[in-house]
């Protein structure tokens, strides 16, 4: 959006002489971070250059730079300002209200603004939905923020791209398989991309997820566009040295918990040649379906939102994991598990949670890092049926 900023807002956010105030700092963290562009109006100069602080003028106008001004603002005609209901006795009355009028034009999409008086005339002329006290614009802000991905998984490391070695040997398959890569990986890390990866005890990466953010993307070469928030698994490979260590399903549980936490709709990814073939068995056992063909890639996507269908319990487990149906015909169970064996089979609640070698995968074993898993107990129940929770 393009967001105007009245005098009262410009002059303290630019004092160079005083502490900012919190609430200052926010609103040029948010904005930039929703790649907002902040704007003044020309007239705005006057206003500024009656500050009687010769000195902080002198440090405001030096700053005002890094500010765009808007390009051929309308002027307000003492005609259009009487058939408005303005009144402009002074020169902040002509400066307000040619801000105003900017803002009736259609020349910014909102005004943030503590002056009263403008909020007054912006009621007058119908404009009040789009004039924000700072703390009202803090609050638009908040609801488009999302929320940081609090990464707590036992045995598995969040990285930036740039933080990784991509000569390590690990990529050299990925290197041959796909023209590019190099180059790929560069752009990806200087884009501030991340990835979820797994080391061996030496720090050499084994198993790597590198994952991006999509909205209403073409994935296939068909054309149709899946609407919604999308997770892409760009890269997912687990070295074959550590085969049978279940990593890679360790990797997509922590995908299907990343979907959930920030509310995506679907995840997908690309699979190509035989080699994969292990990749596709596990993503069509937690209800991934090949959408169709990109090119030479097969396109296996899977729903992260619960959808009203005719599936049965276990189908709809699978298909639609981790989410379930909740019903009267899905039965809930309460299963106690031994202490010795739930740190074994549930690492990320496990006494190596939050100590010093609490990413050390060499530490866990396969069942730790499974999504599905079997437990022997002595129970007598034989009510379970396929489905059942």
């Amino acid at each position: 959006m393009n967001i105007l900023l009245d005098t009262n807002i410009i002059i303290p956010l630019e004092d160079t002489s005083r502490i900012l105030d919190s609430s200052f700092a926010e609103l040029r963290k948010l904005s930039v971070e929703q790649s907002h562009c902040l704007y003044i109006h020309p007239m705005q100069l006057e206003d500024i250059n009656r500050d009687k602080n010769q000195e902080r003028r002198k440090i405001v106008f030096s700053r005002l730079k890094q500010y765009s001004q808007i390009e051929n603002p309308p002027i307000l005609s003492d005609q259009e300002c009487h058939e408005l209901g303005l009144s402009q006795s002074n020169d902040n009355d002509k400066v307000d209200n040619n801000i105003l009028f900017a803002l009736y034009r259609g020349a910014a999409h909102l005004l943030v603004t503590n002056d009263e008086g403008i909020h007054r005339k912006a009621t007058k002329i119908g404009l009040q939905d789009k004039v924000y006290r700072l703390e009202q614009f803090l609050l638009l802000l908040r609801r488009y923020t999302t929320v940081p991905f609090s990464f707590d998984y036992t045995g598995v490391k969040e990285r930036f791209l740039y933080e990784i070695d991509k000569n390590q040997p690990f990529f050299e398959s990925l290197r041959l398989s796909y023209d590019g890569f190099d180059k790929w990986f560069q752009k990806c890390a200087t884009d501030k991309r991340k990835c979820w990866c797994i080391e061996d005890g030496t720090g050499n990466i084994v198993a790597i997820c590198i994952y991006k953010h999509e909205q209403d993307a073409q994935l296939t070469d068909s054309g149709d566009i899946i609407h919604g928030r999308i997770l892409k698994l760009c890269t997912f490979k687990v070295d074959i040295k550590a085969r049978g260590k279940k990593l890679g399903e360790r990797l997509l549980y922590i995908a299907f918990d990343y979907c959930v936490k920030n509310k995506l709709d679907w995840v997908y990814l690309h699979t190509f040649g035989e080699e994969q073939k292990t990749l596709v068995g596990l993503c069509l056992d937690y209800g991934f379906y090949c959408l169709g063909k990109y090119k030479q890639d097969d396109v296996y996507i899977k729903p992260m939102k619960l959808k009203e269908d005719d599936y049965g319990s276990l189908d709809s487990l699978i298909r639609y994991y981790p989410y379930f149906k909740d019903n009267e015909s899905v039965q809930k169970f309460i299963i106690p598990i031994r202490p010795q064996y739930h740190e074994d089979l549930f690492p990320d609640f496990s006494s190596m949670k939050g100590s010093l070698f609490e990413k050390d995968q060499s530490l866990y074993s396969c069942q730790g890092n499974t999504i599905k898993k079997a437990y022997l107990c002595h129970s007598k129940i034989k009510t379970i049926r396929k489905g059942d929770i």
